[in-house]
């Protein structure tokens, strides 16, 4: 192995923990308010209030479990002499079609003339037409094509 780049940042795992902490919270409250006797005046008040504290712990639960997967998907990327690692994919060098880099523009929902945040995307194709994308937000991608080429340059020779 030449180099490996692990993900320098995943909000993703701010989401999960973020997410499961509310969903603790919210069932928590739930039981509660479930537990607690209440006139027969506030019966129905009770059990809208439950009813809504249950959904706020799907909702955290459903988020927290997504970026979990998410997070799985955000592996490390690995290079060798004569392939390439994208976290559980391989890609051989006599395989790559194309390395591109491109600049990708975040823009403001409320005004599209406002760009919010500019960020690198890796571009790397395969001759059966996968696309790899690797985003600046989470790697080194300038590094990391720099030291793809350098690779396929030496495996060329």
């Amino acid at each position: 192995m030449i180099k490996e780049y692990e993900p320098l940042y995943s909000e993703d795992q701010l989401y999960l923990w973020l997410g499961g902490l509310v969903a603790v919270i919210a069932f928590g409250a739930m039981a509660l308010v479930i537990r607690k006797e209440f006139s027969y005046e506030e019966q129905t008040k009770k059990w809208l209030i439950a009813l809504l504290l249950f959904i706020v712990g799907i909702i955290s639960t459903g988020t927290a479990f997504f970026s979990w997967l998410s997070d799985q998907r955000v592996g490390v990327v690995k290079i060798y002499t004569d392939r390439l690692e994208v976290g559980k994919k391989e890609l051989e060098f006599g395989k790559i079609k194309k390395i591109d880099l491109r600049k990708e523009q975040e823009k403001s929902m409320v005004n599209p003339n406002i760009v919010r945040r500019e960020y690198n995307l890796l571009f790397i194709e395969d001759l059966e037409g996968r696309m790899f994308v690797i985003s600046e937000r989470s790697y080194p991608v300038r590094e990391i094509m720099q030291e793809i080429k350098k690779a396929l340059q030496e495996w060329k020779e």
